[in-house]
């Protein structure tokens, strides 16, 4: 009888490389007080090409999920992926939003954010996070370290920025307090730029709970 193998092997070398979404986690954390502006950033940790399927997953927090609507197209390795509220994309010095989600998907005061139903899990113990308008909290890939920097995000086309929200000001005037002020966040990869980790570094990283103290 003729062996299979050989067959097996053709099919094997035709199969292309599958689509994947499991190897994103948590980069940083945005919020104002009443969670009408948030961002989420996340990163692809570990050098896999093709972690595009996006559409299967969902983020969680204690109170919500959010199906992600489409896929992503394009080299994931190490890329960064933004998903924030639309008064965020529409403050300036905020770059684009790879995905829109609800306002006050996570709670400022404390939360429990969760990708792909326990991936990745980040915690945000109450008080942690700044609501400031100006910092967040960023995740360090290699350390599992949370620290709070002025915020950074960055999306899937390699788009940096910062936003300012004037904290104590509901967010129907903000806008005007924009134009009114005529303040506006830096914006671009020569201005404010977060150090990035080692894409070496990062192939052992595999933080599952990071509580901040």
């Amino acid at each position: 009888m003729r062996s299979p193998l050989p067959a097996l092997l053709v099919l094997a070398i035709a199969l292309p490389c599958q689509a994947k979404n499991h190897q994103w986690k948590f980069t940083e954390f945005f919020s104002n007080v009443d969670g009408t502006i948030q961002f989420i950033e996340m990163q692809e940790c570990c050098g896999n090409t093709a972690e595009t399927l996006m559409s299967s997953t969902v983020l969680e927090s204690n109170a919500h999920t959010f199906a992600f609507p489409n896929n992503l197209v394009g080299n994931t390795a190490h890329r960064w992926l933004l998903v924030a509220t639309q008064r965020f994309a529409d403050l300036p010095g905020a770059p684009e939003p790879d995905y829109i989600m609800p306002e006050s998907f996570f709670n400022p005061g404390g939360d429990t954010l969760r990708y792909r139903f326990g991936t990745d899990i980040v915690v945000l113990q109450p008080g942690a996070l700044p609501i400031d308008g100006t910092h967040s909290i960023d995740r360090n890939l290699t350390t599992g370290a949370l620290t709070v920097i002025v915020n950074n995000p960055i999306n899937f086309a390699d788009q940096t920025g910062s936003v300012t929200v004037p904290p104590g000001i509901p967010i129907a005037t903000s806008l005007a307090w924009w134009f009114a002020t005529g303040a506006i966040a830096a914006i671009g990869a020569g201005q404010l730029r977060r150090d990035r980790d080692d894409p070496v570094a990062m192939l052992n990283s595999r933080c599952a709970v990071t509580p901040i103290p």
